[in-house]
């Protein structure tokens, strides 16, 4: 069986304030998916599927790192880290569906959740712009 709920933690400590995070919430569920996905099962170029297993563990690690730093020039830093990833994950997830990997269907399940979150990313930004 599968684990799909984030275990319940105490409010106000590190924990608390990234998985309290809707951002963080959804680029887990895209990592989840995306593994779930990739299994062994997937039959293709392995390490076309080991980038691809990589970078969607990469994705919400990278934003929790950058909520649990408590700076706000960390978080930002490892945000932009975290929106490069997905467009690489996106990228990724394409050449798959190019290479008969998975089926167009599967491919826009992940790219549902790779603009979702991606969208969440940009307001985030919105909320603290990138400096130049």
């Amino acid at each position: 069986m599968i684990h799909t709920e984030t275990p319940p933690c105490r409010s106000g400590n590190v924990l608390q304030q990234y998985r309290d995070l809707r951002l963080w919430q959804r680029a887990l569920e895209l990592s989840r998916t995306a593994l779930l996905i990739f299994r062994d099962s997937v039959t293709g170029d392995p390490e076309l599927i080991r980038t691809i297993r990589a970078l969607a563990i990469q994705i919400p690690a990278l934003i929790a790192t950058g909520q649990s730093r408590g700076s706000t020039a960390d978080s930002i830093r490892l945000l932009a880290s975290a929106r490069g990833e997905l467009a690489a994950l996106d990228t990724c997830c394409m050449l798959a569906n190019q290479l008969g990997m998975v089926d167009l269907t599967t491919r826009r399940q992940i790219e549902v959740l790779i603009i979702e979150t991606a969208s969440l990313i940009d307001q985030a930004f919105e909320k603290n712009p990138v400096p130049l």
